[in-house]
């Protein structure tokens, strides 16, 4: 343990897959000089005796030999299992995953990723050792380095993470090695591990995995137990749609696809009966074993603008995917003006004029914009002339492109990548157009131009489908509209119908679950638009309802005395920003903001994509060091503090792009966020479950299972992050921050990805987490109707500089946010309410 520290250390600054490779790397030195015999003969004795534990069990023998392994091998499965799910196994998968947000809940990542060096090097010794004493000794050929890569491949033919999967891989490996010889030997071990991972991506523990939760529905449906995630059954109605779509005189035929292979890029269809341009019928998909869509059925018809909404979580983008090919439809069709294209690669359905537009991330980020566009035109490469005529007729919609074209794509501003995205999927001249997530953490002047772009589309004749969270954004670009719920089509129509149906367009996460009463504290704030009601700092010397058991809330950093950093000498700011500059070589990102808030106060940050919000957040955050300026916590001057550090002091943050830990499932994400709260987060009490150790991690598995019925989460309970829909995983981060009970918040576009019901639902669950945890919001977001509504005052920058600065009626009213920010159009600014 005490040499993997040793190793562990100069190792954290080594990130991800490097990390893998330098450690594979290491077993070279380590053979050919470390247990050289000729550099260090005291580590390499010629020979070890088998010695006699406890003065009765001889070693010599090889029965006795094999059954310590046995049990051995026994004892480190229970605790790398009780690793696992305690609060060290959380922090070294949360760290592995995301070490931002676990810093943003307060665990510090170089902590976590020793106590994961120790915990696994203490096994690898222990191995070690057993190894060295059934050879007798060590000698040079003993330790080959081509052996670490077996056992890593032992463990990826398993299935990372899965411990059963790992004895698999071992058992798979070593058998056959043992019992196959020859071209048998290396089939099995070289081509043979290719293709399981091809079948089995999961590795073989997925075998298990799926064994045990097939055993277990049986189970659960012979003895009528109420599963959540058994509970999205087919709806009789959809499949009977389904049917009668199928049986219709423009869909019976099947012609071959043949003609649409050969098409340079665009094809057009014949047809008496003019059938849809685009339409499926009775879809079944998802992810693995998850499936998300139940089938699901719709149409739309050539030359039209059709809007696909639903719940967060519905399966709208995965209903996308379907339709563009990138994800295959286990059962069900679709048909592209009329012909039968679900078996067509995605490829193929662009050289027919079906584009896609993917939602957030559309363009190849480490190419430049020029390249980008080129890419574009990929399939009519060998026409140069009408790639360069199409790629002019983009930067002439897009002429901020046109002086960017040398710059990485990663580096543009959220809005500039939308345009590039939408200017690739033009240049590849669309007969239907699949926009994702068209508003997605833009800025209402960029989605008023994205807007314009589409209505345009339209009127020359190019069918248009775009999935929007925002209800009010869809029903100005699109007439119809689809409503999509639990994987399945709700309601077909006009959109401005859709907008009266509570019944259907509501808030599922957010809008029917009350607040706990009990451990919240009392503040003065006013609840309609949650002005303040006195300026005074609320008093701090208490800690905020602390919990009887395992859990403690922790007391703010500040007792409320006047300090370095105080407003007029009365109480500090909960959060002071003072002349703060970041460049990033010769550009300059922040430029001199000062900004202060308020205690209990709710400060709304605006600006277009680019103007430097996120940057702000990440200084303060701890995530990026600033140039010049400081950052004052409640009078203290945080500035060279970690991020962690400052999570445990009690600033809190929600990120942009929600990506929270893939790795882990909705309940253990739930617990990483109350970490800060714990009583006991010592590795070696939480691994072995003693004491107080034990009694924290009941009290918090009561903490998240309320915060899960709160919420409304109890079907997504046992999924995985990475299973859930960018809304979903939203609501889930929005669940942390009640978890992490912050004393000040900065929320990144806290409405992004999410449906329209639920950003209005949002507003009170906002006020919520002030209220309870007497905190202080700074909100950076794009919804106006949300921020104007739930905002004190309101921010906006431009440029990384503050442009306009008051209450929200003044700041939007400001000509120069208009014409740097809001723009004019009407359904770009009204996404809510």
């Amino acid at each position: 343990a005490l040499g993997a520290v040793l190793i562990g250390v100069p190792a954290l600054r080594v990130p991800g897959l490097f990390l893998a490779v330098v450690t594979l790397a290491f077993a070279v030195p380590v053979s050919t000089w470390l247990l050289d015999g000729t550099y260090f003969p005291a580590l390499t004795p010629s020979v070890i005796g088998r010695p006699i534990l406890f003065g009765r069990i001889n070693l010599a023998s090889p029965l006795a030999l094999y059954e310590l392994c046995l049990i051995i091998l026994a004892l480190a499965i229970v605790l790398a299992y009780s690793f696992r799910r305690s609060r060290a196994g959380r922090s070294v998968l949360a760290v592995r995953d995301n070490d931002r947000a676990a810093s943003a809940y307060g665990m510090a990542p170089w902590r976590a990723k020793l106590v994961a060096f120790t915990f696994s090097g203490m096994l690898a010794g222990i191995a070690g050792g057993l190894y060295a004493v059934n050879l007798r000794g060590l000698s040079y050929a003993g330790f080959d380095p081509e052996k670490s890569v077996v056992v890593f491949t032992m463990v990826v033919v398993g299935g990372l993470g899965s411990l059963p999967g790992a004895l698999l891989g071992a058992i798979y490996v070593q058998g056959a090695e043992y019992f196959l010889t020859g071209a048998a030997q290396l089939l099995a071990t070289g081509t043979g591990v290719l293709v399981l991972l091809l079948v089995l991506p999961g590795g073989l523990g997925e075998i298990l995995t799926r064994v045990r939760d097939r055993f277990l529905v049986t189970v659960a449906r012979a003895r009528s137990i109420s599963v959540p995630a058994l509970d999205r059954e087919r709806d009789p109605t959809s499949l009977l749609e389904a049917q009668q779509v199928l049986e219709a005189p423009q869909y019976s035929q099947q012609p071959s696809t043949d003609d649409l292979t050969t098409a340079p890029l665009r094809i057009g269809f014949e047809s008496e009966t003019q059938p849809a341009a685009l339409a499926c019928t009775g879809i079944d998909s998802g992810y693995g074993d998850l499936q998300v869509l139940f089938g699901a059925t719709m149409k739309i018809e050539d030359g039209t603008v059709l809007a696909l909404l639903g719940t967060n979580g519905a399966g709208k983008s995965t209903l996308l995917r379907v339709l563009a090919g990138t994800l295959p439809a286990k059962a069900g069709k679709v048909l592209y003006f009329g012909k039968d294209i679900t078996r067509m690669p995605p490829e193929e359905r662009v050289k027919a004029g079906l584009v896609t537009m993917p939602g957030g991330h559309g363009v190849f980020s480490t190419l430049t914009v020029a390249e980008n566009l080129r890419m574009a035109g990929w399939l009519i490469r060998r026409q140069a002339d009408i790639v360069s005529a199409r790629i002019q007729a983009a930067l002439d919609l897009f002429p901020s492109l046109r002086s960017r074209l040398d710059s990485q794509a990663g580096l543009l501003s959220g809005g500039e990548q939308q345009m590039l995205a939408l200017a690739q999927c033009l240049i590849c001249d669309p007969k239907v157009l699949m926009v994702d997530e068209l508003s997605l953490g833009l800025a209402p002047a960029v989605v008023g131009e994205l807007i314009g772009v589409l209505r345009n589309l339209a009127a020359s004749g190019t069918t248009v489908v775009v999935v929007e969270q925002s209800l009010n954004v869809a029903a100005a670009i699109a007439p119809e509209a689809v409503f999509m719920e639990r994987g399945q089509v709700r309601f077909t129509g006009a959109s401005r119908d859709l907008l009266d149906r509570d019944d259907l367009a509501r808030a599922v996460f957010l809008g029917v679950h009350e607040a706990p009463p009990a451990n919240h504290v009392t503040s003065n704030h006013a609840t309609s638009n949650g002005a303040m009601s006195g300026g005074a700092a609320p008093d701090r010397s208490q800690s905020n309802g602390a919990m009887s058991g395992g859990i403690t809330w922790q007391a703010p950093l500040s007792d409320g005395t006047a300090q370095n950093g105080s407003t007029n000498g009365r109480h500090p700011a909960p959060i002071s920003i003072q002349h703060l500059s970041v460049r990033f070589g010769g550009i300059a990102a922040i430029s001199d903001v000062t900004i202060s808030a308020h205690p209990g106060e709710i400060l709304g940050i605006i600006g277009a994509n680019g103007a430097g919000k996120t940057t702000l957040f990440d200084v303060c955050s701890g995530f990026l060091a600033p140039t010049s300026g400081r950052i004052m916590l409640w009078g203290t001057d945080v500035i060279s503090t970690s991020a962690h550090e400052r999570a445990n002091l009690g600033l809190g943050r929600l990120f942009q792009d929600a990506r929270l830990f893939p790795g882990l499932t909705v309940a253990e994400a739930l617990a990483v966020s109350f970490d800060r709260h714990l009583a006991v987060r010592e590795p070696i009490a939480s691994t072995l479950r003693l004491g107080d150790a034990r009694d924290s991690e009941a009290e918090l598995a009561q903490r998240v299972d309320e915060l899960i019925a709160r919420l409304g989460l109890e079907p997504y309970r046992d999924s995985f992050i990475a299973e859930l829909s960018t809304g979903t995983r939203r609501i889930v981060e929005l669940a942390g921050v009640l978890a992490h009970r912050p004393t000040v918040l900065l929320a990144d576009e806290p409405s992004s990805g999410v449906a329209q019901r639920e950003v209005e639902a949002m507003a009170d669950l906002l006020r919520d987490v002030r209220q309870e945890s007497d905190s202080t919001l700074l909100i950076i977001e794009h919804d106006i109707p949300m921020i104007s509504q739930i905002a004190d005052r309101l921010i906006c920058m431009h440029l990384g500089e503050v442009l306009a600065e008051g209450s929200p009626s003044e700041v939007l009213g400001d000509p120069r946010v208009v014409a740097a920010y809001l723009g004019t159009e009407e359904a770009a600014l009204a996404r809510s309410y």
